[in-house]
């Protein structure tokens, strides 16, 4: 039997070599790293074992880390291991160049769920490593997840008991939500509308995105059937938000932040990310849009990870509608060709 795996395994890495010697080098690494992960839970047994997640994106914004963490989080508490995670160790978009290394930007925003930092574990032997991958089970995309509502309650539930703002994460978010929302007294549509490069790339499987005419025509429906009195929009696509602010005027609330009309490349990885304020504040903005989102009545959108995770932070909406046009490159072959220009 282990012949037969062994064997298995040599012509896959004989595979990846022979396709992108980058990819056998991560595979290498892979077994190596669970090798060295089985070693350590045989020898610390009987003592604590911290689970590092290393979030390993150059160009993912904060609800894709969120999504990332939350699914390791649920492997590690199945383990009985502590959670740890680390985006400070490999450059991400929340970190300006200098504090690489140095500053944690998962800190900036959230608390650890485990109470364990990276400087509480410097220099320990009882560490196993996450994959560098997200895991099959977490929150996703998929109209799957959003039209099962066993599954949104447990991810709900491990979000709370997991996730905590950071004190100044709070703060801020507070002080938006009372910026834009007030005491809550006016009934509130969140609408979630990508474009930039979200769009123009067409990624490979991600879920493919309405087109903003589209978009605008389902949120002025569910305004007028429902009776919302604003409409907050979260976009970073500067183009998107003018056509919002055409249709509904003083009704529209958005979060201030750095909106982009050319989607060439990825935001991230642009070199006027962040040029205005702070890639920090940029951050901050972006997880204001996302408990914002979570806290109106109705929930419009494309399929994205802002989307997911305000649907997870949620408590649940009045109306939500999730657009489902497929996945780039798999399913765009039957959209018509606006929807990908």
């Amino acid at each position: 039997m282990k012949i037969g795996i062994y064997f298995g395994l040599g012509f896959r890495l004989l595979g990846d070599w022979c396709i992108d010697r980058k990819v056998f080098l991560n595979r290498v690494h892979e077994i190596k790293q669970r090798r060295n992960n089985e070693k350590v839970i045989a020898r610390f047994s009987k003592e604590p074992i911290y689970y590092l997640i290393k979030i390993n994106a150059v160009t993912f914004g904060l609800a894709t880390a969120i999504r990332y963490a939350l699914g390791h989080i649920k492997y590690a508490l199945n383990h009985g291991w502590i959670p740890v995670v680390d985006m400070q160790s490999i450059k991400n978009p929340y970190l300006e160049d200098d504090e690489v290394g140095k500053k944690n930007a998962w800190e900036f925003y959230f608390e650890q769920p485990g109470h364990v930092g990276l400087e509480d574990i410097a220099g320990k032997d009882n560490i196993i490593y996450a994959e560098q991958m997200q895991l099959e089970i977490c929150p996703t995309d998929s109209m799957e997840f959003y039209t099962n509502a066993f599954s949104a309650k447990y991810w709900r539930a491990l979000y709370a008991d997991q996730i905590r703002l950071s004190d100044a994460a709070l703060e801020y978010v507070k002080n938006e939500s009372y910026r834009l929302f007030g005491n809550h007294e006016e009934k509130i549509l969140g609408c979630v509308c990508r474009g930039t490069d979200y769009v123009e790339r067409r990624a490979y499987r991600h879920p493919i995105q309405p087109e903003v005419k589209e978009m605008l025509k389902s949120v002025r429906g569910g305004v007028e059937k429902y009776g919302y009195d604003k409409v907050f929009l979260a976009t970073e696509d500067e183009s998107i938000l003018e056509k919002f602010r055409a249709e509904f005027g003083d009704k529209l609330l958005y979060v201030e932040q750095q909106r982009y009309q050319d989607g060439s490349i990825p935001l991230a990885l642009r070199k006027d990310f962040a040029n205005e304020t702070s890639r920090y504040m940029e951050g901050m903005r972006y997880l204001a849009a996302i408990y914002l989102l979570a806290e109106c009545d109705a929930l419009i959108g494309g399929r994205c990870g802002m989307t997911t995770i305000s649907y997870v932070i949620s408590s649940g909406y009045q109306y939500e509608y999730f657009w489902n046009l497929g996945r780039y490159v798999v399913d765009d072959y039957c959209l018509p060709e606006e929807y990908l220009t």
